[in-house]
């Protein structure tokens, strides 16, 4: 639950990415997610990712993207604000890239706290093996 600034090049992470970009199964890989309400108002699929994976996120300022802590306040759409990191990019006016490194083993809950949305779907689980 530490996040750090890094390079935008992210040379100490993509190196690890070589048995990827070779085509080579099992290892960690580099993904994009274009962050928003899903259509189908469901949650978006579980993703099942390696350790040391790359995950950009890219978001209008209509959405933000919350890790949230606890399972039962992911499942109820609930982010009070005072437990979550809260992850936005301050460059961009009205975009906002994130990139999370997935380097640790673990279950991670993502939602958009803006109200209403995790409720129609607006929200992941990744899990990192």
């Amino acid at each position: 639950m530490k996040f750090e600034n890094t390079d935008k090049q992210l040379s100490n992470f993509r190196p690890k990415l070589n048995s990827f970009n070779n085509g080579k199964k099992n290892t960690p890989i580099e993904t994009w997610i274009h962050w928003k309400v899903p259509s189908n108002t469901l949650p978006y699929e579980t993703l099942i990712v390696k350790k040391d994976s790359i995950i950009w996120w890219d978001f209008s300022n209509e959405h933000n993207l919350r890790l949230i802590n606890d399972k039962s306040r992911y499942d109820n759409n609930v982010s009070d604000g005072s437990l979550d990191i809260k992850l936005k990019d301050n460059l961009n006016q009205n975009m906002n890239i994130v990139v999370t490194i997935m380097d640790k083993i673990g279950t991670y809950y993502f939602l958009c706290s803006v109200p209403g949305h995790a409720s129609v779907g607006h929200k992941i689980i990744i899990k990192v093996v």
